[in-house]
């Protein structure tokens, strides 16, 4: 599979690297369909097909795959440098839903692969695939989307597979944040219990009490920040698996703003937007770049965006320009995708980005103040 896969997405990375328009990109996905075994002439692959609903009103998805007259899943195609937006999530699932089909795939900066649960209130994204040679997860796409292989059921199969191993995933998450905001009394009591019963004979009731008092126990998660302080015990209660705080100085007359982050010396806006988004990176090892993308929309930036792959910044040309990108500065998503953060921020587009980091963190600590006069930018 792994050739096919490789020739499936080949002219795909070329026209990336390109950036064609969504015209172009469109013809060649269904192009590229064909070499799965799919044909135009059999009425298979249905270009923008004008569906009717009602009495009065049509859809037309971009492309509508059928089998023996069967609908079997649709396609939503946008530039292959384009960032999938939850609007366009929101299309494809109505596409799907009104014409009673549940997988739809949306093709553009990468693939992916979407299932309407009976039952559930939204479309759910089961597989994010770059588009890239040898990739192990697109071996498997072709193998389902294959038109001789292609099988609802052991498609619903693998999406039923894939949402219980997400679900799973976010019970140990949940674990975890019950361990640390509990862990402190947890502990505390199995400690107790052990020097009630297996000291028992060397200390008192009032001396265990005396013991116990004289310790200071914590359970926090590994992926508090490098070189921050720690939070303390009384701050830890309602945490969640992250932690932030930032803090902005007084501007000086003539002089940029600068941030701190997690108590940390107060950095340009540049340099302090790079930590947040390593931090949150370091945190949420594995996310894909779409998913880091919608947490760090671009708009949050403007034109430039606040991260981009690269093989974006390759085909910009941006090399050393806008973003840092020198080895050492290079991150990379759960999905294997190399970014980078740009530099181009100010005093107007920075504060966005920490009104982001509101709804991309879920607990602030305010016991963190780096020394000087600060003023308050966002507790999140």
């Amino acid at each position: 599979m792994t050739e096919k896969w490789n020739q499936f997405v080949y002219d795909l990375c070329d026209a990336q690297q390109r950036d064609v328009d969504e015209n172009e990109y469109h013809r060649l996905i269904e192009t590229q369909f064909q070499l799965l075994g799919w044909a135009k002439y059999r009425g298979e692959i249905c270009h923008k097909p004008n569906i009717p609903i009602g009495n009065n009103n049509f859809i037309q998805p971009d492309i509508l795959m059928k089998r023996d007259g069967e609908e079997l899943f649709v396609i939503e195609v946008k530039r292959p440098i384009h960032s999938i937006s939850q609007r366009e999530i929101q299309q494809l699932e109505s596409y799907m839903r009104q014409r009673k089909i549940k997988f739809g795939v949306y093709i553009g900066e990468h693939i992916e692969l979407f299932y309407d649960k009976p039952e559930s209130t939204e479309a759910v994204s089961v597989l994010i695939i770059p588009l890239e040679l040898n990739n192990k997860f697109g071996e498997l796409f072709v193998e389902l989307f294959g038109k001789d292989s292609f099988s609802s059921n052991s498609l619903t199969e693998f999406c039923e597979k894939r949402i219980s191993e997400k679900q799973q995933e976010l019970k140990k998450i949940e674990a975890q944040k019950y361990l640390v905001a509990n862990g402190e009394a947890i502990v505390a009591d199995k400690l107790k219990q052990y020097l009630k019963n297996d000291c028992k004979d060397s200390f008192s009731e009032e001396e265990i009490e005396e013991i116990m008092s004289g310790l200071t126990i914590s359970v926090l998660p590994k992926t508090v920040l490098k070189g921050a302080p720690l939070p303390s015990v009384s701050s830890i209660r309602d945490m969640s698996l992250s932690t932030i705080s930032i803090n902005v100085s007084k501007k000086p007359a003539g002089k940029p703003a600068k941030y701190s982050l997690n108590g940390s010396p107060f950095l340009a806006a540049n340099r302090f937007v790079f930590e947040v988004v390593k931090a949150y990176v370091s945190q949420h090892p594995e996310m894909t770049f779409s998913e880091l993308e919608r947490v760090f929309d671009p708009l949050l930036q403007g034109s430039c965006g606040v991260i981009r792959s690269l093989d974006y910044l390759r085909q910009k040309n941006y090399k050393g320009q806008r973003f840092f990108d020198d080895t050492s500065s290079i991150l990379r998503s759960g999905d294997g995708v190399e970014f980078a953060v740009c530099t181009q921020w100010s005093y107007h587009n920075t504060p966005r980005l920490c009104g982001t980091c509101k709804k991309a963190w879920f607990f602030c600590r305010d016991d963190i103040k780096p020394s000087g006069s600060v003023l308050p930018v966002a507790y999140v």
